[in-house]
């Protein structure tokens, strides 16, 4: 019996800051979703699997437009067509009732709503399977819902769906069905398919309980492959799992050090010519975020330059691996030297401007923006702002001197 494990695939993520891109390659970004999707769909069909489950937040938002919902009825059409069953569940992004969505429940495909339930089918093999699981219908749940799923039936092959997060873990206090390790491994099934954390991980092998991640990476805090996980049960019951990529793009950061005394010229020539060494054993196209290690050497017309879309896109035309350098992130090595006067303003200053909950108060006309609202949540958000502004000064005391 084989079967696969999808979660998180989030169709339509607007992708956000990335629209000063071409049209064509922001397009083709935004479509990244749906194509790293119908990639796993293409290896349900050719490799025959059983069944197929979407553990929540198969939509990034709990209204999917409607060319959106057709896209997915399609694909499932396509499972269908092959006799694949499809587990839904909804999760804290796209929670909704089973009648919001235009794919219906039937023979192959089955849909759960916000009470938990089993859902029994018998594998090409004869293998009687149980499918527990439930769906959001609102966008937290503080509940342990675990509590609730029924005991394995002896001689059935059981699989848990749980869209949410261990007790008390990063992802948000207690807000996404929180559940044990332990209460997970008492349940005695066979398999745990957990979705909502978009970083892979194993948390068990025996038994297997994974998060697959999600299938295709959607800012620069998701880097690396993203996919879903295949899932293979031989005669014992016992189960093995290979993981299986689908990235169209994947998010990534490359360093480097630039000389001093740069021109424009050798400027663009150092930085095609080092992203192009990263990339050259790369097989998937990357969306880039360049880090200058040492960023004081720049002079502001250039450290300006690359602060400008259209220097971005020129740049991403002459990397070979047709990839994009989407943002650039300045870091100082050579930190300031001030007389302890200075010093003690300047930490002053940074202790009472550079804080969380100043940086978030700042940028609240910004929070309605996604992209921008996990930006200031990454952990190393205050840490680039005070790089850029250090760098800043150290740019204007320059001019100063130069003046002087």
């Amino acid at each position: 019996m084989k079967f696969l494990h999808v979660a998180d695939a989030h169709l339509d993520s607007p992708f956000g800051g990335l629209s000063f891109l071409p049209q064509a390659a922001h397009q083709e970004i935004q479509e990244s979703t749906k194509a790293a999707f119908t990639k796993m769909v293409d290896v349900a069909i050719t490799r025959d699997v059983d069944f197929v489950l979407l553990v929540g937040d198969t939509f990034d938002s709990n209204n999917p437009v409607p060319a959106t919902q057709l896209f997915l009825m399609r694909e499932i059409e396509r499972l269908t067509k092959a006799r694949i069953h499809t587990f839904i569940s909804f999760g804290n992004h796209d929670y909704m009732t089973p009648e919001n969505l235009l794919v219906q429940s039937g023979q192959f495909v089955h849909i759960f709503d916000e009470n938990v339930a089993t859902s029994t089918i018998t594998a090409k093999d004869g293998t009687v399977v149980d499918v527990i699981g439930f769906s959001y219908v609102r966008n937290h749940i503080t509940e342990d819902v675990v509590q609730y799923f029924p005991a394995k039936v002896p001689g059935h092959y059981t699989i848990g769906m749980l869209h949410g997060s261990a007790a008390g873990d990063q992802s948000g206090v207690d807000n996404y069905a929180p559940f044990s390790l332990t209460e997970l491994n008492n349940k005695n099934y066979d398999y745990f398919a957990l979705g909502h954390i978009h970083l892979r991980q194993v948390l068990s092998s025996n038994p297997l309980i994974i998060y697959p991640g999600n299938l295709q990476g959607r800012h620069v805090n998701e880097p690396g492959t993203k996919g879903f996980y295949e899932l293979t049960v031989d005669e014992n019951g016992h189960t093995t799992s290979k993981f299986v990529a689908t990235s169209i793009f994947i998010w990534q950061t490359i360093t480097l050090d630039l000389p001093n005394n740069l021109t424009k010229e050798l400027l663009f020539a150092t930085i095609i010519a080092q992203v192009d060494d990263v990339l050259k054993d790369e097989p998937t196209r990357s969306l880039i975020t360049l880090t200058i290690r040492n960023s004081e050497v720049l002079e502001k017309e250039l450290h300006d330059l690359l602060l400008d879309p259209a220097i971005l896109n020129y740049l991403s035309q002459k990397i070979s691996s047709a990839s994009y350098l989407v943002r650039v992130h300045f870091a100082v090595k050579r930190h300031l030297q001030l007389n302890n006067l200075d010093q003690q303003y300047l930490e002053e200053a940074r202790q009472r401007t550079f804080t969380p909950e100043e940086v978030q108060e700042l940028a609240k006309p910004l929070m309605k923006h996604g992209f921008i609202a996990d930006f200031l949540a990454d952990p190393t958000t205050i840490k680039r702002l005070v790089e850029q502004a250090e760098l800043l000064l150290q740019q204007e005391m320059g001019e100063t001197r130069d003046a002087d």
